[in-house]
């Protein structure tokens, strides 16, 4: 692993370079370096901390089952243990205002827990966009039925709508999760043995601070035709780590 790192080192600084050409087709071959061995612009930086295993609380700023249904998916796709503290309310604002919001226990390597935060920021930036996709497309309508041809408000309809477009954008992070796994494929064997490595840590690490842990489901569903559409929405989404060009921490599929 430390051999590609030092390669997409090299990239990275011959980017810089004052031709032009030559600073854009090293810059476009880290950034598939990157993306293809799942590596972050902190795991790129020269730290012996890199691979040290810890643990981080993070606030989701938000109270919904889907926004921790997210957090979920990507911490188990980008290789780190995740624990929900419940929900809690905090001060909001300088009034006396107070909104419910989650925490998640977070362990893994600091870069890893880094991508996952700004994973979940882009993951909740497209469905909100999405969904607002949607109901602009049927706010002209007179109706609006269900599968079985019954009235159904907006609410209901979005609701249904947004699980279901979470849940395709989860489909795609639990692809991502098996690949990150993979240690017999000859062009993933060595990350994925760090990959294996370090969840390995991390989840013994989750495991004392937290020896009497339960798991519980978490249910999004509602109309199936209409979460149908939304999961094939969320399907088209596809997830990329941020590099250390500046760019969009996820990118649609075409």
């Amino acid at each position: 692993m430390e051999k590609i790192l030092d390669k997409i080192r090299k990239l990275l600084k011959l980017s810089e370079s004052s031709n032009q050409n030559e600073a854009e087709v090293a810059l476009r071959l880290a950034n598939d370096l990157m993306r293809k061995h799942s590596v972050s612009s902190q795991d790129v930086k020269d730290n012996p901390e890199a691979g040290k295993v810890t643990h981080e609380v993070v606030s989701l700023n938000s109270s919904s089952e889907w926004v921790l249904t997210l957090a979920w998916g990507l911490c188990k796709a980008f290789g780190v243990q995740g624990v929900s503290s419940g929900t809690k309310q905090v001060r909001r604002g300088r009034k006396n205002k107070f909104r419910a919001t989650q925490e998640l226990y977070c362990f893994g390597t600091a870069g890893k827990i880094a991508t996952v935060k700004l994973m979940h920021q882009f993951a909740v930036e497209t469905v909100n966009r999405l969904t607002k996709k949607e109901r602009r497309r049927i706010k002209d309508e007179e109706y609006i039925l269900d599968s079985n041809g019954r009235r159904m408000t907006v609410r209901s309809y979005m609701s249904s709508y947004r699980n279901g477009v979470v849940h395709g954008m989860d489909a795609t992070l639990r692809e991502i999760e098996k690949q990150n796994r993979d240690t017999k494929a000859p062009e993933n064997r060595e990350y994925g043995l760090v990959h294996v490595a370090d969840l390995t840590k991390a989840t013994a690490l989750r495991d004392e601070m937290f020896p009497n842990l339960t798991q519980r489901k978490r249910k999004l569903r509602g109309d199936m035709g209409i979460y149908n559409n939304g999961r094939e929405a969320g399907r088209n989404v596809g997830f990329h780590k941020q590099t250390g060009s500046g760019g969009r921490v996820g990118l649609l599929k075409k």
